[in-house]
């Protein structure tokens, strides 16, 4: 047996294919700056799984999430009692 037998063959990397996307954009775009830095915090707490259905339905059906569904429903809940 040979060197070349006892070893496995060394198999280059491949070439990386770029699409010259890095040849559009001389320099890096800026981060937007349209999001609020407020910290967040996970709200967990108890449901029924009927009411969890229908939320996620309802939520689904008009494209948005079960958040804004959340903050829409807490700011109408804060004008009826006139809470600022």
């Amino acid at each position: 047996m040979t060197d070349k037998t006892k070893s496995a063959a060394v198999i280059p990397p491949p070439k990386k294919r770029g699409f010259g996307l890095d040849k559009l954009v001389a320099e890096p775009a800026a981060a937007a700056d349209n999001m609020k830095e407020e910290e967040m915090v996970k709200l967990t707490f108890n449901v029924p799984l009927a009411f969890h259905t229908e939320l996620k339905t309802v939520a689904g059906a008009h494209r948005i999430t079960m958040k804004e569904i959340l903050f829409e429903g807490y700011d109408l809940w804060k004008q009826k009692k006139q809470i600022k």
